[in-house]
């Protein structure tokens, strides 16, 4: 007999973390990806907007805006955090491939 399958709440209290989470298809996946390749294409002679790009997905295209408020995220961080959310940022931490810059040990902030 399989043993029951921990809710989102259990398994972050135990670990600390929960994956996988499945929230969107591949095909969802893929268009957020190519709008944001094209947007950093058009903004790749000023860094100043490709910074703002990176910094503020949400508020720049529309498919990030519609990623945060996914249906499928919201319901897993509702189990975690409580139902009264509200998404203070999203953005994105890029290190291209290749890249020779180094990511040090880290810490995530907390809000």
């Amino acid at each position: 007999m399989a043993a029951a399958k921990q809710s989102v709440s259990e398994t972050y209290a135990r670990d600390g973390f929960v994956f996988p989470i499945d929230a969107i298809s591949g095909e969802e996946a893929r268009e957020v990806r190519a709008d944001l390749e094209a947007a950093e294409g058009e903004l790749a002679d000023d860094p100043e907007k490709l910074g703002l790009l990176r910094n503020y997905p949400d508020r720049l295209l529309p498919s990030f805006d519609k990623l945060i408020r996914n249906p499928n995220l919201v319901e897993a961080a509702s189990q975690v955090l409580g139902p009264d959310l509200m998404v203070w940022s999203a953005g994105m931490f890029i290190k291209e491939a290749n890249s020779p810059k180094i990511v040090s040990w880290h810490q995530d902030l907390t809000y």
